[in-house]
């Protein structure tokens, strides 16, 4: 981003330079008479590159400046503040701009998070939301996306997947936090998770396929939690029975 603002700011200074010299040219040949605009040319010329430069670079600066503030303000937008992960309106928008890719969408749950909260406090518990989703970061490919889908619970766009390749990163992924203690402010937390997994689908049916993994993600907790399950073909609606607790 820094690059392609400087080589905007050379380029317009340069064009904006050459521009009021060729104007100032233009005016005092038509203003003096062609002995005298000999001599008086290469001062007016170098004071219009001096002076135009001059406020090329300044509104250059200060582009630069505002490209720097709208940047900052995009990642505010993107990223989530505790998690440094996509945040739920990122998420959906960066599908939306791919409509046509393939993937699998996976639903991403602490289990028993309420528990570290009641023993441990919420700041601890921020800690290893933190530490979660650093960990499924790093656990996934750069074109994956991961995203804080609310509280400690992430959505994860696993791009190009198949089922059965979704399934394995779910497990691996899954195991991998569950032998893992986590750094919270200096006390050691060990935390498990459950998985749920839609099937096949592509990026413009996203809503129907969080639905479909979220469904299975309480299915996985019903089923016990630290677990992963996948959507089956039918899966369409939230079974009234299924147990909603964290």
């Amino acid at each position: 981003m820094d690059d392609r603002v400087s080589h905007t700011n050379i380029a317009y200074t340069v064009f904006i330079v050459a521009l009021a010299a060729l104007l100032t040219a233009t005016v005092a040949y038509d203003v003096y008479a062609p002995d005298y605009f000999r001599t008086v040319a290469p001062e007016m010329l170098r004071g219009t590159v001096i002076v135009f430069g001059l406020v090329s670079v300044y509104l250059g600066l200060k582009l630069r400046q505002l490209s720097h503030l709208n940047r900052q303000l995009e990642l505010l937008v993107a990223r989530d503040n505790l998690t440094d992960v996509a945040t739920r309106d990122f998420f959906f928008t960066a599908l939306a701009a791919q409509p046509e890719r393939d993937g699998v969408c996976l639903m991403v749950d602490i289990d028993h998070f309420k528990r570290i909260n009641d023993t441990h406090g919420h700041l601890v518990g921020d800690k290893v939301i933190a530490n979660v989703a650093s960990h499924l970061r790093h656990s996934v490919r750069n074109d994956d996306i991961v995203c804080r889908f609310g509280g400690e619970e992430f959505a994860i766009f696993l791009a190009d997947a198949d089922a059965n390749r979704a399934h394995e990163i779910s497990e691996r992924v899954r195991k991998s936090i569950a032998k893992h203690q986590f750094d919270a402010g200096g006390c050691q937390v060990a935390v498990t998770v459950s998985i749920g997994g839609s099937t096949v689908m592509q990026a413009r049916d996203a809503e129907s396929a969080i639905h479909q993994a979220d469904i299975a993600l309480y299915q996985a907790k019903r089923n016990g939690r630290n677990q992963t399950v996948f959507a089956t073909a039918d899966t369409c609606e939230m079974p009234a029975e299924l147990d909603q607790a964290a």
